[in-house]
């Protein structure tokens, strides 16, 4: 889970006034039922984020859903798209990037590192818009 790099991104938003007065941030971060009982990376993670939620004081402005079911994550990905909402993937390295394909099915816009499937992903859009 540190690979995600989600502190930085909670930082970057936390940081910028203009994305602090303009938007919310909604981390979809898995589920969980006792933060205690997680495996210490995805613990460490979570700490993480809740310590900078505190030191920038970004309450009322971040949001970390504690349950979703698989079922739900394309309405969220709609809801996104319907509020003019945007998918950031800050992982560091995303060998696949299945969130990516979701979001972009339901006309989310994304953006993602340039590392791994997600570079793939833009040859492979590039290649159809062109024989389009």
């Amino acid at each position: 889970m540190r690979r995600k790099n989600i502190p930085a991104l909670v930082e970057a938003y936390g940081r910028s006034p203009v994305l602090r007065n303009r938007h919310n941030l909604v981390l979809v971060l898995g589920c969980r039922e006792d933060s205690r009982q997680l495996e210490k990376q995805q613990r460490d993670v979570f700490k993480q984020v809740f310590d900078l939620v505190d030191r920038l004081d970004l309450y009322g402005k971040v949001a970390y859903p504690k349950q979703h079911s698989r079922s739900q994550i394309p309405a969220l990905y709609r809801w996104a798209t319907s509020r003019g909402g945007l998918l950031v993937n800050p992982s560091l390295t995303e060998p696949f990037g299945l969130t990516l394909l979701e979001a972009a099915a339901c006309g989310l816009p994304m953006v993602a590192t340039d590392d791994g499937g997600p570079r793939d992903f833009r040859r492979v859009v590039r290649t159809v818009c062109w024989w389009m």
